[in-house]
């Protein structure tokens, strides 16, 4: 059974609006090219003035570039709408990481992860497991051989649980998303790369040390991130 709230059903359709339409409209503006066409190519354009012949052409093309427009999203089928509706309706369940640094080095802020997706900075994320006990040997593991630190240096502070329904970047639609929060302290001298207060490359990936503040004074980070930015400043400082 799909459960889905009237206003997410609502956000889905309006963003997936300019994919809902008919071939009727498709051949339509075709048609009428093709017709426009046959008439300019029986009428002998050559006699009249040059200002005119380029009226006519920029007309043609304006004529082929609603024809392209009209064809933008006609692969979308009854099936991808059916999948997009079960995404919405579902609970996206994600971990995050609320990493620190208990050396000293870093103080007072969190490490976080570049989304090539999502196009800002977020707190480092991985599937959230059916399992508690497994699902925090998993961020365990994360650390260690993603993050590159000892997991012995590390402590679980906190661990809290929120729901939020927002807009996704990455799939323009709006998803409720439940996230476990853990809260960890961890000597990240054990990865020298991590000392740096500047922009941390790691197996490919890009992080950053962000203070609460540093991340509300990042336009998009707040345009995209803000609910859990607010949450985290207010349940874990």
């Amino acid at each position: 059974m799909i459960m889905l709230e009237e206003k997410t059903l609502l956000d889905l359709l309006y963003k997936r609006a300019h994919h809902i339409k008919t071939r009727t409209h498709s051949w339509e503006t075709l048609l009428c090219f093709v017709g426009y066409v046959a008439s300019v190519l029986l009428a002998d354009i050559r006699t009249l003035p040059f200002k005119i012949q380029i009226i006519i052409i920029i007309i043609g093309l304006l004529y082929f570039a609603i024809f392209i427009a009209s064809l933008y999203g006609s692969h979308y089928s009854v099936d991808a709408f059916y999948q997009d509706i079960v995404r919405a309706g579902e609970n996206h369940n994600f971990s995050l990481i609320l990493l620190k640094d208990s050396s000293g080095n870093v103080p007072n802020k969190y490490l976080m992860k570049k989304d090539k997706r999502w196009k800002c900075y977020l707190f480092p994320y991985l599937r959230t497991l059916d399992e508690k006990d497994r699902n925090q040997e998993s961020v365990s593991h994360f650390i260690e051989n993603t993050l590159h630190i000892s997991a012995n240096s590390c402590e679980f502070m906190e661990t809290k649980e929120a729901d939020f329904t927002k807009a996704s970047v990455s799939s323009n639609m709006t998803k409720t998303y439940h996230h476990t929060f853990y809260h960890i302290m961890c000597d990240v001298s054990s990865n020298p790369q991590l000392n740096k207060k500047s922009t941390i490359r790691i197996d490919g990936q890009t992080y950053k040390w962000f203070s609460i503040d540093d991340m509300k004074n990042d336009r998009r980070m707040m345009e995209r991130n803000r609910d859990n930015i607010t949450y985290i400043e207010k349940q874990f400082i």
